[in-house]
């Protein structure tokens, strides 16, 4: 052995010699190999057993004949004290026959003295050999144990374990499959899965494996159902990997099963219960929730995502996502509730409108119930119902009492307008009529009772005509005689009966013509068309206190839109929208200024819309207004 060809290695030598000489020559061959020795030298029985007790030796060379001790006996002290440690024999001479004994009796090799050069090469041997043994020793017995592990692990667990070929059929089962099947295991042997499955149950699961053998892929989670003991249906969860030889071909499976039969049960229960709870609350219209303040966590029913808008279970909603949902001027409620919910330790309930995904805004009443662990708010659970329709109904319910109130309101004013305005002109026509009857009454005052009297009389029959007129409107038996209608003549003949009144106002009169006027015609019911310009006149006449009204037309699309505008009073914004109403004044109080019924406006616009037009006004207040109404032409 050449030291420049070996690595420096420390060696643990036990050298059973007799001779000093041979020793330190086969120390000198060892150190010269390139080991760092470290070597002790004995010649007797008892100082060989002594310290092959006490230390632990790389390599033991023995000298075959020793006085009163041998190699056989040495080797059969190795094999009791250390049967690990390699022994050579050393020997100056040593028969063939003696030398192979040796070897029977467990020597690794043998030198002659003549020859030691060849010591480290059988050393180095020696040592690679029983390394090796070593390592297998411990893989047989890492193997051993390795499987004893595996017997008692499937031996004590609930788990089937087995194996099959590639034709499916089981070459080995577990103690589990006896207790699952009610079968010896030999029994179950050169049986397939498929054998305890029922019919339907069977076909699909072999084309699910046929397709699995075919790639060669493992078994991941299949769930099958069986016949158990007794006949009982049981659900085994199957996990398998394939076998393979040492060419890749696939020889079969190796996998594990479970009965999941309890969990099946429980999942189908816990099924029918939810099954139960979503048509429950489907029907109810509502949906429950769950928010974990620990993990953000917000879930939802499935009857929860279908009164939202969504498909079951669609997406995972957060608690931000919920709240863009909530209107606006509600989102405050969300975060109130908690507020509360936390400083009074008890549940609540409030509304608050929800904006669906396709914008339609619900009406939704929100039960929720805290959970607290160890003063701590842990989660809140809830009923969201849909209590749109009772919304609707109870907005209509108010505005349904307001209308009534106003209704009353309008009915009280209506009785001490109807009462204001039959009662004065008959007082009028009563008194002066009466003082006409004095013939010593002088020429200039009788003319000025006539003028009064006739005022009267025309006040209170427009009273009647009004009261006549939306009597007819509101039943629907108002007629109309339509006619060619020349258009001019019209508003010069409405126009005159206001000269009169404007004059004593100091009020303007205009009368806005286009070129065309003198051949203009309309075709409708010329009473009625008069009636609305005269009501529209009468109002601008009688709320206008000084400046100007102007009357005029035009043509437009085949309708004659006219305009009638004053400077006077002009009306609130509140009180525009109520204006067409009947018996609707700007002062509607006890003491106020102005005369009528106040169903003008309402009758002008009842009789445009039967006309086939339509009235708007614009109107600012103190500044005046500006009446406009459609009628078609043709």
């Amino acid at each position: 052995m050449n030291k420049k060809d070996e690595t420096t290695i420390l060696l643990n030598v036990l050298s059973l010699e007799d001779s000093s000489g041979d020793f330190e020559i086969i120390s000198e061959k060892l150190i010269s190999a390139g080991y760092i020795l470290n070597i002790s030298r004995v010649e007797k029985e008892s100082e060989f057993i002594s310290l092959t007790k006490k230390n632990r030796y790389d390599i033991i060379l023995a000298d075959y004949n020793l006085p009163g001790f041998n190699a056989f006996e040495a080797l059969k002290i190795c094999k009791e004290q250390c049967p690990e440690v390699p022994v050579i024999c050393v020997s100056g001479s040593i028969g063939e026959i003696t030398a192979i004994e040796l070897l029977k009796q467990g020597a690794v090799d043998y030198v002659l003295k003549d020859r030691l050069e060849r010591l480290p090469f059988a050393i180095k041997r020696a040592l690679a050999e029983a390394k090796e043994k070593t390592n297998r020793q411990k893989a047989e017995e890492a193997l051993r144990k390795s499987e004893e592990r595996l017997r008692d692990i499937i031996f004590s667990t609930a788990d089937w374990v087995w194996e099959i070929d590639e034709n499916a059929v089981f070459t080995y089962s577990s103690q589990r499959g006896e207790e699952l099947f009610d079968m010896p295991q030999e029994e179950i042997i050169g049986k397939t899965p498929f054998d305890f499955m029922p019919k339907e149950e069977a076909r699909r699961t072999k084309k699910i494996f046929s397709e699995l053998l075919k790639n060669k892929a493992p078994v991941v989670d299949l769930e099958n159902w069986n016949i158990g003991k007794n006949g009982q249906k049981i659900c085994l969860l199957t996990n398998a990997r394939p076998i393979f030889n040492n060419k890749g071909e696939l020889k079969g499976y190796r996998g594990v099963d479970k009965n999941i039969t309890e969990r099946k049960l429980a999942e189908e229960a816990i099924r029918q219960s939810e099954a139960e709870l979503n048509y429950a609350q489907e029907i109810a219209k509502m949906g429950s929730w769950q928010y974990h303040f620990t993990t953000k966590k917000f879930r939802w029913s499935r009857n929860m995502y279908l009164l939202f808008g969504y498909k079951s279970f669609e997406k995972e909603i957060s608690l931000d996502e919920f709240k863009e949902h909530v209107h606006p001027e509600d989102r405050y409620l969300i975060d109130l509730s908690i507020q509360k919910t936390i400083a009074t330790r008890t549940g609540l309930s409030f509304d608050f409108r929800y904006i669906l995904p396709d914008g339609e805004t619900i009406w939704l009443q929100n039960n929720m119930s805290p959970t607290f662990r160890n003063n701590k708010l842990l989660e809140i659970q809830g009923v969201n119902i849909n209590i749109t329709k009772k919304k609707i109904a109870e907005q209509e319910l108010i505005k349904a009492k307001e209308k009534a109130e106003a209704s009353d309101r309008l009915k009280t004013a209506f009785m001490n307008n109807i009462s204001h305005e039959i009662r004065t002109p008959l007082n009028g026509i009563l008194g002066f009529g009466q003082m006409l009857t004095n013939p010593d009454i002088a020429p200039d005052l009788k003319e000025n009772y006539y003028r009064i009297l006739n005022s009267s009389s025309d006040r209170l029959l427009n009273t009647v005509t009004n009261f006549l007129d939306i009597s007819l409107l509101t039943s629907g038996n108002q007629k109309i005689y339509k006619k060619n209608v020349a258009l001019e003549n019209l508003l010069d003949e409405v126009c005159s009966r206001f000269t009169e009144s404007c004059e004593e106002k100091q009020l303007t009169l205009l009368l806005q013509k286009p070129e065309s006027a003198p051949t203009d015609s309309i075709y409708t019911d010329r009473d009625l068309l008069g009636k609305i310009l005269h009501q529209l006149i009468d109002n601008a006449v009688k709320f206008t206190t000084k400046g100007s009204i102007t009357v005029g037309y035009k043509k437009l699309n085949g309708f004659i839109l006219f305009h009638i505008q004053d400077t006077g009073m002009g009306i609130s914004e509140e009180n525009r929208k109520l204006i067409f109403s009947n018996f609707t004044q700007g002062d509607t109080t006890d003491t106020r200024v102005y005369e009528g019924t106040g169903l003008g406006l309402s009758i002008a616009k009842g009789l445009t819309e039967l006309l086939g037009g339509m009235m708007c006004l614009e109107s600012e207040k103190d500044k005046g207004s500006t009446f406009y109404f459609s009628v078609p032409s043709a």
